[in-house]
């Protein structure tokens, strides 16, 4: 029997992704104003969890919908929300509305549209509503709907109002990563080590992890602060990831200080470590971070994936337009000490070696054949 989660302090995660369509497509496809409405909601993708940590419900999601419409006439068409996320603001919602009749497609914005912005507005609570019994052991703990859209919430403290999101997200980050290692005391700590792999050279992944217009990209974050400078501070996720770059090998590695918002005097020690696959098709990124708390091990080893490689790897295509500021190695010769020519190690090929060893015997034997 699992023991007691003791002032719902323990993080624990609940998917809801088959409410979510379910949900979406009831509510959406009962929309219809105007000789306009939604006949099917034909694709749902993407992540919906709610989040239980010191008694707080935080829902998480990202998701893509894609939504099918008729109008008078027969005409009929897809609208296409590619992104409607926990922090989404409504107004800015990119939405995607296609026919073969351009006038019925512009009544579409302005007829339905606005319709699937209300539904979208009470998703968050309603998800919290139908999926969070048994997550909460105190029912007195409160509840974090995480939607920003209006109507927004009023809450007592700064702290209160960050809308949360998963670790490493590009929006204020959740009760997990903001509050938990908040503890007066310095906390118990653990290293995590991680290995990832990437479709590209360590150049391009270098480059990735320090180039400000690269990193705005894949975090999804405008307001990112960050120069790939050393012992220069860098500001990320709205202002709850800080640190600076201690030293910077060019696509070889990366040691920086990490640290939360509300990690009061406590940072942790991260170094990345480039591997260059052999052919240049591929890197592998081996990661060693000291002084994580030891509460949150699993989940941060899990965030690094989830909220750093994996839109990294979703982003290369992306990225591969985005002009680099790493200078390329010289040629025939990989940063890591990889000779490309003649297939060696960092001092020379093996077979380079061997060749200079039989040429200095072949020379000592011919000097003793003289004497």
């Amino acid at each position: 029997m699992a023991p007691p989660n003791v002032n719902n302090w323990h993080w624990i995660e609940r998917n809801c992704m088959n409410w979510a369509k379910t949900h979406l497509k009831k509510r959406l496809g009962a929309i219809a104003a105007n000789q306009f409405s939604i006949t099917g909601v034909s694709s749902v993708t993407g992540q919906a969890d709610i989040n239980q940590r010191k008694g707080r419900l935080i829902t998480v999601f990202d998701l893509a919908i894609t939504i099918e419409w008729k109008g008078p006439n027969g005409v009929t068409g897809a609208i296409e929300i590619p992104e409607f996320m926990h922090d989404t603001d409504l107004d800015e919602l990119e939405v995607q509305v296609s026919s073969s009749d351009s006038k019925a497609a512009s009544d579409v914005k302005k007829i339905l549209i606005p319709k699937i912005k209300t539904v979208f507005e009470t998703f968050s609570q309603e998800m919290i509503h139908e999926n969070s019994n048994n997550l909460l052991q105190d029912s007195t703990a409160k509840s974090t709907p995480s939607a920003t859209p209006p109507p927004r919430q009023n809450s007592a403290s700064p702290a209160a109002a960050a809308q949360p999101s998963p670790p490493f997200s590009p929006s204020p980050l959740p009760t997990l990563m903001s509050q938990s290692s908040a503890a007066k005391n310095k906390p118990k700590t653990a290293p995590i080590s991680l290995d990832s792999q990437f479709m590209c050279s360590s150049e391009e992944l270098y480059d990735t992890l320090v180039n400000p217009a690269r990193i705005k990209m894949w975090t999804r974050d405008a307001n990112a602060v960050v120069e790939s400078k050393e012992n220069v501070p860098f500001v990320l996720f709205g202002g709850n990831v800080t640190g600076r770059f201690v030293e910077l090998a060019p696509c070889s590695q990366i040691v920086k200080s990490w640290r939360l918002k509300n990690w009061s005097s406590h940072s942790t020690m991260v170094t990345i470590t480039l591997h260059r696959i052999e052919g240049d098709t591929a890197v592998r990124l081996e990661l060693k971070q000291t002084g994580v708390p030891v509460d949150e091990v699993d989940a941060v080893k899990q965030n690094w994936e989830k909220y750093y490689f994996e839109p990294i790897r979703a982003c290369l295509p992306a990225l591969a337009g985005v002009p680099r500021i790493t200078a390329a190695p010289a040629e025939g010769v990989d940063y890591d000490g990889f000779d490309e020519k003649t297939k060696g190690g960092a001092n020379g090929s093996m077979y380079t070696k061997v060749a200079v060893c039989v040429a200095v015997v072949a020379v000592l034997y011919y000097s003793l054949q003289w004497k």
